[in-house]
């Protein structure tokens, strides 16, 4: 029997289709997995903008109703109004970074799966490749042992 690299070379091609298959899972997996992430954070985006903008109407009329019957109001109440169309001006403010905040991220996420994208279309020839160029040689190499475990019966 004769040993030599070529003669133990079925592992080599099994692992390139094992490689092969991982390099496909994973590129399908991760960009899958981040562009589900953005839409979620798409989704959240979207509602804390409609929540903000309705806190500003809200604070819009506040205020307008509060110019209208400034005479008629006590100025009591008219300082408790004041200080709390205030501290709905300053929550809308920080709102409004938040949510600035996180349309940056949105924006910066989709340069992300642009990359996922590219990635995704370099990778999968290559993966598909490997698999493919391990099968015919690992049937090969196999076809040869085969035979030469055959002969060696005979």
């Amino acid at each position: 029997m004769e040993t030599s690299f070529f003669s133990g070379s079925e592992n080599l091609y099994k692992y390139l289709v094992t490689i092969g298959t991982l390099i496909i899972v994973l590129t399908v997996y991760y960009p899958l997995k981040e562009k589900q992430e953005l839409e979620v954070l798409k989704i959240k985006v979207e509602n804390e903008l409609e929540i903000l903008s309705f806190n500003i109407l809200q604070n819009q009329k506040d205020v307008k109703f509060f110019k209208n019957q400034k005479e008629n109001i006590s100025p009591e109440l008219r300082n408790i109004t004041l200080k709390n169309i205030k501290e709905i001006n300053k929550a809308n403010q920080i709102n409004q970074i938040s949510v600035e905040n996180k349309n940056n991220e949105l924006i910066c996420r989709k340069r992300y799966i642009n990359i996922y994208n590219f990635i995704f279309w370099i990778f999968i020839p290559i993966g598909v490749f490997l698999i493919i160029f391990g099968f015919i040689k690992w049937n090969k190499t196999k076809k040869i042992d085969d035979e030469i475990l055959e002969l060696e019966r005979k």
